[in-house]
């Protein structure tokens, strides 16, 4: 009876233990290529760092990023949301962009419910946010091939 009753609370303290591990951890970092070009991107996969996202990061170097990976395809709505620096967001469809919203600037001083929202244009696997004219530099459009990670 007793004995029970104890392992369960301690299995349901670890488990909550181990779900908050997950859910604070630092994004692991991977190697990607778009349209050829290397990108070295966090993986946001945890509603936590999904939510988080790049706000707070002061910049990017010129070949990081980050990307949002989704269990499923859906169409997530982006907002610039304590956010240091303009970026480009490419809209994923399992292994090519179906849409690239450029030069997303920052909007400081405007209240987070006034700021603009950037919906991906159809159901998406994922979105990469890299520095402001990245995919124009490497001349990415729709279309563009994506190889992820361990291919």
């Amino acid at each position: 009876g007793m004995n029970i009753l104890l392992f369960l609370t301690l299995l349901s303290v670890l488990l909550f233990l181990f779900w908050m591990f997950l859910s604070f951890r630092k994004p692991e970092k991977k190697e990607m290529k778009i349209g050829g070009n290397t990108l070295f991107v966090e993986v946001a996969e945890t509603s936590m760092q999904q939510t988080k996202g790049l706000s707070g990061k002061r910049k990017l170097a010129e070949n990081e990023g980050m990307i949002f990976v989704y269990p499923y395809p859906q169409q997530p709505t982006f907002w610039m949301y304590d956010m240091k620096f303009p970026i480009d967001i490419l809209w994923v469809n399992e292994r090519s962009i179906i849409g690239i919203e450029k030069n997303v600037s920052p909007e400081s001083g405007t209240p987070a419910l006034r700021l603009r929202r950037y919906k991906a244009p159809s159901a998406i696997t994922a979105v990469v946010e890299v520095q402001a004219g990245w995919s124009e530099k490497h001349n990415i459009t729709q279309g563009s091939n994506v190889e992820y990670w361990g291919e």
